[in-house]
């Protein structure tokens, strides 16, 4: 029998084999409502996290405002970057007022002249210095939203990241500094997006207007070169010569300005500070605890150090470019610490030179949190947004905290400042001849109020008085061949020993400057008698004076034609009633000082009480 063939109907158009439909995408994959609305507005929360940091800054102006009852500065540096920029926009020359001849005194130049530009428009001092300071803050906190989005996709994390640059005080205070310290913030915040953009031109740029800003970023050009000498194998482009050339035109202009003002390729400040802090600090390191993890910074400090591990493993693995930047990141905090500890191991005022690595510690810390979220979250997208958040607004809260102390704290230097040097120079503006020639340490505030020429005792402004900051003796011969009248001095830097002061200001808990007459018999004490003064002073005060004796003794034999250890021996004598040994010291005094209103005073009053 035939077998039967059946043929196969062809396959039509609807019934051929579907390819399998694409599964469900995962939770990971899936853009949530916080991820969709982050990416739609991303944009205008950097701009709200500008407007944050401005407000935040004007509210704590106001606060310091209401708080004293006017405007001041925590450190006297203000009105130095003040005087150079009054005096460049009226006279046209970089020097320290008008009476005094040209020289790189300035640490931050860049800032200087933004700050003449200023002056072109308005005369008032504290708009001049607190209108840039507060809008770099402003900026900076801008810039640091978009660097937190260049080191990670997690949504969210950068506005946390900016809220926590925001609330941390040691930040937020620069905004009310009135120094050059936010500019820079805001131009190493600039480099690092341009880098990690591979923007070379842009970075090549504000490299340069770094190195103007201060010269100590240099440290973070340093980072930048190591960073990319590790990645650019995967890295999308290369500077070419035009970003080298920019780089070294700021560089060699630099050098060029100082060197045509002051004879050295680097200021004024640089020697002059580097001279005063020789000898070193051996508590550096706990200094520099409190300002990086101490004041309720330990959940940052920790987060910073997860970061860290994080970025270190990815710069290692190098299996995308988005390792650039990683090197720049750790490097440049390390390299910052070790150059101050090497040359500046001093934490004073706020740590204020240390203060523009913090926000590269956030940045760390921001990573870590975005990594630690990814972890904890399994990668689906809700859970990362709120583990991330969560982690770093605990750390903000932690930051508010210390809000409302370092207000408090920046009104008292600010009052300090206010009534120990503003106070001195008003007054030295309202009674001195008009040539008065005033020699004092702290040139700032009495340089810019006192519209008197003024000899810098440190060096900043006059570098050949650098090589008398261990020597007082050799400063008060030096005075003379400056033609000094005057001199304002801080008890606890300099003396004059046969000299009437014809002004003291001794606020509260304060210094005490006394401003003397100077004249070609004046003498300084040295640099072995100076600190038993301050000992002398204290137990003067009401300290321990069992150490007295022993104090006298030294004093003499150091400096026996030292008419004030004779008279401080005399006041504390005298306030511990023995009356005639009292009056022989005061005696003393005055066959070294016939003059001494101080020892004639207290004769008659030792003499007054014999009698009695």
């Amino acid at each position: 029998m035939a077998q039967t063939v059946v043929k196969k109907k062809p396959a039509s158009k609807t019934s051929r084999v579907q390819p399998p439909k694409p599964k469900a995408k995962s939770a990971s994959s899936t853009p949530g409502f916080l991820d969709l609305l982050w990416q739609r507005h991303f944009a205008k929360l950097g701009i709200a996290a500008l407007c944050l940091a401005a407000a935040a800054a004007l509210y704590l102006f106001y606060s310091i405002l209401s708080t004293n009852g006017y405007v001041s500065f925590p450190v006297d540096d203000a009105w130095i970057h003040l005087t150079f920029a009054k005096t460049l926009a009226t006279t046209g020359r970089f020097a320290y007022g008008p009476l005094n001849t040209a020289t790189s005194g300035s640490t931050s130049p860049l800032f200087t002249f933004i700050e003449a530009v200023i002056f072109l428009f308005t005369n008032n001092e504290f708009a001049a210095a607190l209108i840039p300071s507060i809008l770099f803050f402003a900026l900076s906190v801008f810039l640091f939203y978009n660097v937190v989005r260049e080191f990670t996709a997690l949504p969210w994390i950068p506005l946390a990241a900016s809220i926590l640059f925001v609330a941390t005080p040691s930040l937020l205070v620069i905004s009310n500094w009135g120094m050059e310290t936010s500019l820079v913030i805001a131009l190493l915040l600039y480099a690092t997006l341009a880098y990690k953009r591979s923007q070379w031109i842009t970075l090549a740029v504000a490299l340069g207007l770094g190195f103007w800003a201060r010269p100590d970023t240099i440290v973070f050009d340093i980072a930048i070169a190591i960073d990319h000498f590790f990645t650019k194998r995967v890295s999308n482009t290369k500077p070419a010569l035009p970003f080298y050339l920019i780089v070294i035109g700021f560089v060699v202009l630099y050098a060029i300005f100082n060197l045509v003002l002051s004879g050295t390729i680097l200021p004024n400040t640089f020697s002059a500070k580097l001279a005063y802090y020789k000898n070193g600090n051996a508590g550096f390191w706990a200094q520099l605890w409190p300002l990086l993890a101490g004041n309720r910074k330990m959940i940052t400090f920790i987060l910073a150090a997860i970061g860290t591990l994080w970025m270190l493993t990815g710069l290692l693995k190098q299996r995308t470019n988005n390792v650039a930047g990683h090197a720049l990141a750790v490097l440049y905090p390390i390299g910052m610490i070790a150059l101050y500890r090497w040359k500046l191991p001093y934490l004073y005022q706020d740590g204020r030179y240390l203060i523009p690595v913090i926000p590269f510690i956030l940045l760390l810390a921001a990573f870590g949190a975005s990594k630690l979220a990814q972890w904890f979250g399994k990668r689906s997208s809700a859970s990362t947004i709120i583990v991330g958040c969560a982690l770093l607004l605990v750390a903000s809260v932690g930051a508010f905290s210390g809000m409302s102390e370092a207000a408090q704290n920046l009104a008292f230097e600010d009052s300090y400042i206010h009534n120990l040097q503003v106070q001195t120079a008003q007054w030295c503006a309202n009674n001195l001849p008009t040539k008065a020639v005033i020699a004092t340490h702290d040139i700032g505030a009495l340089g810019y109020y006192s519209n008197r020429r003024v000899v810098d005792l440190v060096g900043l402004a006059d570098p050949d008085m650098i090589k008398y900051l261990s020597d007082p003796i050799g400063a008060g011969h030096a005075l003379h061949e400056k033609g000094c009248t005057h001199a304002a001095l801080l008890d606890n830097w300099y003396e004059i020993t046969n000299e009437n002061t014809v002004y003291v200001d001794a606020p509260p808990a304060s210094e005490i400057m006394r401003v003397y007459t100077v004249s070609d018999s004046t003498k300084f004490t040295g640099p072995k008698v100076l600190p038993i003064h301050r000992y002398l002073y204290e137990a003067l005060a009401g300290g321990d004076a069992s150490a007295f004796p022993e104090a006298m003794r030294e004093a003499t034999m150091y400096e026996p034609n030292n008419p004030l250890t004779y008279t401080l021996g005399g006041e504390i004598l005298l306030k511990y009633r023995k009356f005639a040994e009292a009056a022989d010291a005061f005696r003393k005094a005055l066959a070294l000082f016939p003059n001494s209103e101080r020892a004639q005073a207290g004769l008659s009053q030792s003499l007054q009480f014999m009698d009695k």
